[in-house]
C-alpha cells in the first residue's frame, strides 16, 4: 500500500476538495481495476467507465450483500431537471466541470428516501419524488450523490478501512450505524455543498454552508482517533480536515 504522501502526489488529493486532484489518473486507475475483473480482455477506458458495464463487474458482490436496487427507469421530466440542475452547479463552479464528465445514470427510487447511491453498483444514482420538490433540494441531491459517486472511486483502487475492525458511528444527523467510510462519505459531501453554497449570494445559501460546515466538522473529529481507517482511509480524513480549516462562511 501507499503511503498517504505517495498517494497524494499520484492523485493530486480527492475530489471536489482539492485544485489539484488528477481526474485522468483516478480514471485510469479505476479503469485497471475494472479490466482486472472482467473476463472479456476489455481494456478500452471509456468502455470500462460506462456504469452498465461497471454495475456488471460488482453485480456479484452486490447480489451476494443483498446490496440491489431495481433500476427504474427516470421520468423524462425528471431526468431534464437532473440535467439542469448539473447544468446549473457548473455554472457556479466551473472548475468541476471534468468531475462531471463522469458517465452517471439516474434511476427512480420507489421507497421513501430522498436519493442513495452504494459503492458496489458504480455511477449509479437513485432518486427518490422528495429529490425533486425543490430547486434547491434538488441541486443539493444531484451534487450530494455525485460527491460520494466521485469519492467511491477510490474506494474502488483500495478500501477506506482496515479489514477487521468494530467501530460504528452516528451521523450529525442521527443516522446510526455508519461505518467510517460512511463518516467519511458524509464529511466529503457536507464540504462539497459547501463550497457550493459559499459560492452563491442568496442568505440561505450561507446558512445552509455554515450548517453544513459544521455537519462535516462533526464528522471529521468523530474519526481522529480512529484505528479503523486504513492508510488511503487516513489520507481522505487528512485531505478533508485540511479542506474544513480553510473554509469560513463570509457575512
Amino acid at each position: 500500500m501507499n503511503s498517504p504522501d505517495q498517494l497524494g502526489r499520484l492523485f493530486g488529493g480527492i475530489p471536489f476538495i482539492d485544485d489539484g486532484f488528477r481526474f485522468n489518473a483516478i480514471v485510469s486507475a479505476v479503469a485497471l481495476k475494472r479490466a482486472s475483473l472482467l473476463a472479456d480482455g476489455r481494456s478500452i477506458t471509456s468502455e470500462l467507465l460506462s456504469p452498465s458495464v461497471a454495475r456488471r463487474i460488482y453485480a456479484f458482490r452486490s447480489e451476494a450483500l443483498n446490496l440491489s436496487i431495481p433500476l427504474n427507469q427516470l421520468p423524462s421530466k425528471q431526468a431534464d431537471r437532473v440535467s439542469w440542475a448539473n447544468r446549473t452547479i457548473l455554472r457556479a463552479m466551473p472548475e468541476w466541470e471534468q468531475l462531471f464528465a463522469l458517465p452517471i445514470e439516474y434511476f427512480a427510487l420507489d421507497d421513501a428516501r430522498v436519493s442513495a447511491t452504494c459503492s458496489l453498483i458504480p455511477q449509479s444514482v437513485f432518486l427518490g419524488t422528495r429529490a425533486f420538490h425543490t430547486e434547491d433540494t434538488l441541486l443539493e441531491t444531484v451534487l450530494h450523490e455525485t460527491a460520494h459517486t466521485s469519492l467511491n472511486l477510490l474506494r474502488e483502487i483500495s478500501n477506506f478501512e482496515v479489514r477487521e475492525h468494530e467501530e460504528v458511528y452516528t451521523l450529525p444527523s442521527g443516522a446510526a450505524g455508519k461505518s467510517p467510510s460512511g463518516v467519511l462519505l458524509a464529511a466529503h459531501f457536507a464540504l462539497t455543498v459547501s463550497k457550493y453554497c459559499l459560492k452563491l449570494p442568496e442568505k440561505n445559501a450561507r446558512n445552509r454552508a455554515q450548517y453544513l460546515l459544521n455537519y462535516s466538522k462533526l464528522c471529521i473529529e468523530s474519526l481522529s482517533f480512529s484505528s479503523a481507517l486504513s492508510e488511503l482511509g487516513q489520507f481522505v480524513h487528512h485531505r478533508l480536515d485540511s479542506c474544513l480549516s480553510h473554509l469560513e462562511v463570509v457575512e
